[in-house]
Parts: C-alpha cells; sequence; structure tokens
C-alpha cells in the first residue's frame, strides 16, 4: 500500500514538472519560428520566393461598381488565398472601387486598383503590404536570402559590390559588365548607399540588402528568370576531303531552297550574292573556295535536314581517301558559346643565341683546328625562350533559341591554324616556323535538329615524285634519260557539319 502510494505520489511530481516546462519549451521553439521569419528592421531570416508568387498570377475576373475597398481586398483575398494586409494610416472603407476585368492576373489587378487609389504594395513571403507612398518611401532597408532552383548557373563570373559606387543610377552596385543576373538587378532597382549584393558560393545563397519596395522588383525578376536553362546539343563533324572528290559528293549533296550558297570574305566588307543552286559538283565548289592562297577567306555554307545529313555521311564512309579529324559533341546553355578545339601543342623557340662549343676531334687534348682543318672550336646557335602555340582546328559556337523552341540562331566562328617548320631563315644557320590562321564567321537559323555545312580551301599541298630504273637512273648526266620527276598538286578542303538540336531538361532531343 505505501509502496503504491509512493508511485502515485512520484507520478503527480513528474506530470507537474511536465505541465511547468512545456510552455516554456513550447515558447522557445515559437521565438525561433518567428525570428526566422520576421520581416520588419534591418535584417530579415531567410525568406525564399513562395507560393505567394504562384498566387498572383491566379486569373480573376471581377465587375465591381462603387464597392469599398475594403471590401474588394477581402473578396481577392478569400478568393486566391493571399494575405493583404493595409498599413496603419490607409482607411480602405472611405475608398471606393469601380473596376471590371476577365481572366487578369491577381497583381495586375492590384497594381491598376491601388494606382487609382494613390496606394502602393509590395510583395513578402507571406502577404502584401498595401500603403501610401510616403510611407514606402520611409523604408529601412532589409536583407534577404534568395535560394534558387537553377543555383549557381544564374551566377557566372559572379563578384561581391556594394553600395555606394558611382554609376550611371547615380549610388549603386558597382558592376562593369551585363552577364549575370547580379548585373541585370543591378541596373533594374535603385541602390541605396546601404545597399549591397552578395553571393554565398558555399550555400548557392543570394543575399541582397535594399529597401522592401526594391526587393519586391527584385523577387519578380528572380521568379521569373528563375527556370529551367535550356540546352542545346551540339554535334560538330570535321572531314577534310579533296576536292575532286566533291563531283561525286554532289549526287546527294543536293542544295533545295531555302538552302543557298553564299560567297563571303572574312576580311573586308565584301559580300557575294546569295544564289540558289542545283548539286554541289567540283566546279562549284572551285568557284566558291578561289585561289589556294586565299584559304578560308572564300567559304561556302548550306542547310542539311536530318535525311540529307543522313544521305551525305552515306556517301562520305564510302570514301577511302577521306579523313574525318574528329567528330565531337557537346552541351551549352542558350546563348552561351560552346568551344571545340582538336589541336596540337606546338612547342617553339622564340630566339636563339649563339654559344661557343669546343670539341677535341683529334684527341691531341688541345682544342685547336685539325691538320685537315676541321675546326674544334666554333659557334652553334642555342634554341631560347621557347613558346607553346596551339596547332589545329577551333570552332566556337552560340546558339540561340527562338521563342517557338522551334528554330536556332547560330553564330559560328571556326579557325584554322598550321604551322610551316623552318619557314623563316634566322642567320644563315636558323629556321623559325611560320604559322597561317584562317578564320571565318557566319550567322545563320536554322530548324531543331538541321545541319549547316560550311566548308573552304584549307590547304595545297605539292609532291615531288621520283621514277627511275635501278643503277641506270643514279648516273651522272646520263641518268636522266633512266628516270623520270613528277609535281602533283592536292587540294584539300575541310568540311565542317554542325547540328543543333534542343534538349530537353530530362538530357533528351526534343522533337
Amino acid at each position: 500500500m505505501k509502496y503504491e502510494m509512493a508511485m502515485n505520489f512520484l507520478i503527480c511530481i513528474f506530470l507537474c514538472i511536465s505541465l511547468f516546462l512545456s510552455p516554456e519549451v513550447s515558447f522557445a521553439y515559437e521565438m525561433k519560428s518567428a525570428k526566422g521569419n520576421d520581416t520588419g528592421g534591418a535584417t530579415s531570416g531567410i525568406i525564399e520566393i513562395t507560393e505567394i508568387r504562384k498566387n498572383l498570377k491566379t486569373p480573376i475576373t471581377v465587375d465591381f461598381m462603387d464597392v469599398g475597398l475594403d471590401y474588394v481586398m477581402d473578396f481577392l483575398s478569400e478568393a486566391t488565398d493571399v494575405n493583404i494586409i493595409p498599413g496603419s494610416g490607409v482607411k480602405l472603407s472611405e475608398k471606393k472601387v469601380t473596376i471590371k476585368v476577365k481572366d487578369m492576373p491577381l497583381e495586375s489587378l492590384l497594381k491598376y486598383i491601388f494606382r487609382n487609389q494613390g496606394l502602393t504594395y509590395r510583395i513578402e513571403k507571406n502577404a502584401v503590404w498595401v500603403d501610401t507612398l510616403d510611407n514606402m518611401d520611409n523604408e529601412t532597408s532589409e536583407t534577404r536570402m534568395y535560394f534558387l532552383d537553377q543555383g549557381l548557373a544564374m551566377f557566372t563570373e559572379f563578384s561581391g559590390a556594394t553600395g555606394g559606387a558611382k554609376g550611371g543610377m547615380g549610388g549603386g552596385a558597382a558592376i562593369s559588365k551585363i552577364k549575370t543576373i547580379k548585373d541585370i538587378l543591378e541596373h533594374a532597382v535603385a541602390w541605396p548607399s546601404d545597399s549591397k549584393i552578395n553571393l554565398d558560393e558555399r550555400t548557392g545563397a543570394l543575399i541582397v540588402t535594399n529597401t522592401p519596395s526594391n526587393l519586391k522588383i527584385i523577387e519578380d525578376i528572380l521568379y521569373n528568370l528563375d527556370i529551367d536553362a535550356t540546352q542545346i546539343l551540339v554535334e560538330a563533324r570535321f572531314i577534310e576531303v579533296n576536292i575532286t572528290n566533291l563531283s561525286e559528293l554532289g549526287v546527294n549533296l543536293s542544295l533545295d531552297s531555302p538552302w543557298a550558297i553564299t560567297k563571303q570574305k572574312v576580311r573586308g566588307t565584301e559580300q557575294g550574292a546569295i544564289t540558289q543552286i542545283g548539286p554541289l559538283t567540283a566546279s562549284k565548289f572551285s568557284t566558291f573556295t578561289g585561289s589556294p592562297d586565299e584559304g578560308l577567306n572564300l567559304t561556302y555554307q548550306g542547310i542539311l535536314t536530318k535525311p540529307q545529313f543522313s544521305a551525305v555521311l552515306h556517301a562520305l564512309d564510302k570514301k577511302t581517301n577521306l579523313k574525318t579529324l574528329s567528330a565531337p559533341r557537346i552541351t551549352t546553355l542558350n546563348n552561351q558559346t560552346a568551344t571545340i578545339e582538336i589541336a596540337d601543342e606546338f612547342v617553339y623557340p622564340t630566339r636563339y643565341e649563339p654559344t661557343l662549343v669546343k670539341e677535341d676531334l683529334n684527341g691531341d687534348g688541345d682544342f685547336l683546328d685539325t691538320v685537315s682543318g676541321v675546326k674544334e672550336t666554333r659557334f652553334v646557335n642555342v634554341p631560347q625562350g621557347f613558346e607553346t602555340r596551339s596547332i589545329g582546328i577551333l570552332l566556337h559556337v552560340t546558339p540561340s533559341v527562338g521563342k517557338d523552341k522551334e528554330t536556332i540562331t547560330l553564330t559560328l566562328n571556326p579557325e584554322v591554324s598550321e604551322a610551316t617548320a623552318n619557314a623563316f631563315e634566322y642567320s644563315g644557320e636558323v629556321k623559325l616556323p611560320k604559322f597561317t590562321t584562317r578564320n571565318l564567321s557566319t550567322n545563320i537559323v536554322v530548324q531543331n535538329g538541321d545541319t549547316i555545312v560550311l566548308g573552304g580551301l584549307i590547304k595545297e599541298s605539292r609532291t615531288n615524285t621520283r621514277t627511275k630504273t635501278p643503277f641506270l637512273g643514279d648516273l651522272p648526266i646520263l641518268g636522266a634519260l633512266f628516270r623520270k620527276d613528277s609535281d602533283s598538286t592536292t587540294r584539300k578542303n575541310l568540311l565542317i557539319f554542325v547540328t543543333a538540336s534542343i534538349m530537353s531538361p530530362e538530357g533528351e532531343k526534343l522533337k
């Protein structure tokens, strides 16, 4: 009995302690949550782009005739689940609203209603705050952090900046280039002297200090820009082909309207007329490639659909004297440049220094000239100042997807460089390399999945061949009767095929 009474006593004490402590624990938790959601004062907690943005896009159809603004706000709040809170100095019941709209987004409707009433608003995490213009102008700065779905992808070349810098907007964040989301924000809103914007790369958070009204504009921009980025798969194929083989290739490579071949000079402003043509034959190509000295200065270009590109590749595969240099694939973001490089590292000296070399050729222990006149002391040129240069093919591709998600504007900048070793003599003994670089630039619009073909003379090589009768062909004077020298010239063109395909966020090609 005493044992049961003791147990009951202990249980009562435990319950009392629990009841006494539970309010304190709950209070501490509520304080922590309130601190995280506080939007007043100079610093606020973490504020993400929330569901209120989506609700503000809700289409609304209303027909109000001389209705109190307080009733209008209550109606819109109930219809869209958006909290609308007026400032202490705003008397909604005294303001009348007359408006009729159909399927208008809630945010646009609020903008027109408040503008007619001489009011303004700002969007916060859980509510729309309504107040007079004067009260909004007296805002104190707040600091908010934004975590975006696209993460750091929107912050290429991002660097921190603070307010107070001189610029076109007076005091503002110091930005030099409009390339990142940060640059866009700087030009979209005003930046008071105590405002700033930074990126925490560790957490991927954008940290902004500004007035609430400016933060509203920033949140609107982030909401519209924080979407899945469009990606484009760029497939390139570099093929070296003899000019004499193009007549056979032209059977399958016919340019149908609206295809065109453009004669284009890289240097200067002259550009030939666009010509609709039939099959691409050797004569067609020679017309556009020009003389060997022009290299890639004159070029041709055309567009291939998927079936036509497959037919061309089928024809190329049957050629034994064609050389596929490379067939790389690369994925890039919309309006971002992708670079494809097929090159070798060429190491060469930039200067030579004479150096004295002594050799005891006859083994007599000195470095005097030998009896036969061979010099044991001489100067040789020693290479110095080595540099490295990439030699080969460089292709820059910048795709820009149209609004219809069906057309792609391609900016293509191919460059071909090569080194002619020992092309320049120096001091009679030393020879330095000579570099040749040929490039062009073109813009063209293609359908999703189509292929653009670029071509031009890449190089011309001359080969000397000697055939002779053994022994007799080596005889002096008479040997010329038993041997034959012949020169052959090979003109090789570089065909560049570039296929651009729009990719889905899952990495699949869009049909």
